[in-house]
């Protein structure tokens, strides 16, 4: 998150090179099995300058085993409870509100990726999306799915799938691909509007997060969600 409660916990001060808002964390609990399978379990806590606590998270990663070609799922789930002043998990302003930014409304599960001399492709279920302005594209879908290729090769592929429960079957996102910079794509949850959770409110957010070493096709990341959410039943 970037901010809870007012804190940036994210972004480091220029001059202290501190991030207002803390995250803290305990050493994780892993477990790991023969077949190449894990379970991680973390706590953390977001932290306001007073040392309140603001926001408590515990997080489950589900690693599953690699299948014949390397591929592999993590099912990732993250409970966050609000502390006893509540929380307020707000973003950058988005483009087209007060003080909006091209850079706004990023918050949530993200991934920075491969820069060049990788080429990135993003597919969605409903198909590919070409259209970014200013390297960056905010679709709407229950999944995205980047393809990076090395001199026209498959260099590997990685899918973000979406709980529908964590805000709505299409889910927001937030994507850049700047051909000689930056590669990121985000789950951006706050894009609709800023969270306010009261006192000891929960809210829960639920991801498979696939890699695979070929491209993903718009039926194929279909057939990923399908597979997922029979799972769950």
């Amino acid at each position: 998150w970037k901010y809870t409660k007012e804190p940036n916990c994210s972004e480091e001060d220029r001059d202290s090179g501190q991030a207002q808002g803390k995250t803290r964390w305990r050493a994780p609990q892993i477990q790991t099995r023969d077949d190449g399978s894990a379970t991680i379990q973390l706590a953390l806590t977001y932290t306001h300058p007073d040392r309140r606590a603001d926001l408590i998270e515990t997080r489950s990663i589900e690693v599953s085993p690699p299948d014949a070609n390397g591929g592999y799922t993590i099912d990732w789930r993250s409970q966050f409870v609000a502390g006893p002043a509540g929380a307020t998990l707000d973003r950058t302003p988005m483009p087209g509100e007060p003080q909006g930014q091209v850079n706004g409304g990023y918050a949530g599960l993200a991934a920075r990726l491969a820069a060049a001399p990788l080429v990135m492709s993003i597919v969605t279920p409903a198909g590919s999306i070409t259209r970014f302005e200013r390297d960056r594209a905010r679709p709407n879908a229950p999944a995205v799915a980047a393809n990076f290729a090395d001199r026209g090769r498959p260099a590997g592929s990685i899918a973000i799938l979406a709980d529908p429960a964590n805000i709505a079957q299409n889910a927001p996102w937030y994507l850049i691909n700047a051909a000689e910079g930056m590669r990121f794509v985000c789950s951006a949850v706050l894009a609709p509007a800023i969270k306010k959770l009261a006192p000891n409110e929960r809210w829960d957010l639920n991801y498979r997060i696939v890699v695979q070493a070929q491209p993903f096709t718009p039926e194929g990341l279909g057939a990923a969600i399908s597979e997922w959410r029979a799972r769950g039943e």
